[in-house]
């Protein structure tokens, strides 16, 4: 699930694709409340180290969840979840009260 704040205009995700895309993508949001979907939205992206970032213009609404689909052509990408919040992270450690050293 990828996490972004819905104060800022231009947006950015990174990801690990199903396969590196060399053509144009599309982006598909689908709003999970309504079942409805929302919009394709223009982008454009760049390969660094393995991972894709997808930079993007879009007006979120704060507490929004949605699907997202990224494809080249008819093939698939990416497909994950996004959560609009302006909530802070908070910081999880996988591995917190289950070691215990005397």
């Amino acid at each position: 699930m990828k996490i972004l704040p819905p104060t800022d205009a231009t947006h950015e995700i990174v990801l690990i694709p199903r396969y590196y895309p060399s053509g144009a993508l599309t982006f598909t949001l689908f709003d999970e409340s309504s079942q409805e979907f929302t919009a394709e939205i223009t982008n454009t992206y760049a390969i660094n180290n393995g991972f894709l970032t997808i930079t993007f213009d879009y007006d979120f609404t704060n507490g929004y969840k949605y699907q997202i689909l990224i494809k080249e052509s008819e093939e698939v990408v990416y497909r994950g979840k996004l959560f609009i919040t302006d909530a802070e992270p908070n910081e999880y450690k996988q591995t917190t009260g289950l070691y215990y050293y005397e």
